[in-house]
């Protein structure tokens, strides 16, 4: 689009202002892409045994996650079944609970 605006200003009062507004409107929207992504990696598993779960259960837990958090990000990340999602959330749950003692 920012194309289509190179010789804009030649013709529109205040082309600046559009062509900043749309730099602008196009950052945001790489930003939320990213921020995006880095959530969908965040809630990949590697599998779900326990050694392959308690990784991502310590680096859930360091950057504060709760279980509904991790159950939510797991089922819409890995296509899981939404009992297989609550079962993992349940275990990092308990997983929490273990912490606190």
């Amino acid at each position: 689009h920012l194309k289509n605006l190179k010789n804009l200003k030649k013709y529109i009062p205040k082309a600046d202002t559009l062509k900043a507004a749309m730099k602008a409107a196009q950052a945001k929207k790489a930003a939320k892409a990213a921020d995006k992504l880095k959530k969908n990696n965040l809630f990949k598993l590697p599998g779900t045994t326990d050694d392959q779960l308690i990784s991502k259960f310590r680096e859930w837990r360091a950057q504060g996650k709760s279980s509904a958090d991790v159950t939510n990000g797991i089922f819409k990340t890995n296509g899981m079944k939404q009992n297989d999602a609550i079962t993992i959330g349940n275990r990092y749950q308990v997983y929490l609970n273990d912490l606190a003692k």
